[in-house]
């Protein structure tokens, strides 16, 4: 199973004539995957916690994770920009399995 993914996600930007302040992002090749969050930073925590736990549910059901496509292949909108989500799965493995005692 591997423990490092790499995925592009899409964040869009509130245009002039939005009242709503929020980043979107959504994940190019993956089904039902986004989330918001109202700064950059936010968004960026987001966006990887919701990749987190998707992977970490296609896994546990065994279904098979996607490739991450290329940025190459993401065309973006005038208010859109790339960025890369890392995520180490072994650390979520890992926590999710901790039992409380």
């Amino acid at each position: 199973m591997k423990n490092i993914y790499i995925y592009p996600a899409i964040f869009s930007y509130a245009n002039d004539y939005d009242d709503d302040d929020d980043i979107s992002v959504e994940f190019f090749n993956l089904d039902g995957v986004f989330t918001f969050g109202t700064t950059p930073k936010e968004a960026h925590y987001k966006a990887k916690n919701c990749l987190e736990s998707y992977l970490y549910k296609m896994g546990k059901h065994g279904e098979t994770i996607p490739t991450p496509p290329k940025k190459s292949d993401i065309k973006l909108k005038k208010n859109q920009a790339i960025e890369m989500i890392i995520v180490n799965m072994r650390l979520i493995r890992d926590e999710m399995h901790k039992t409380v005692v």
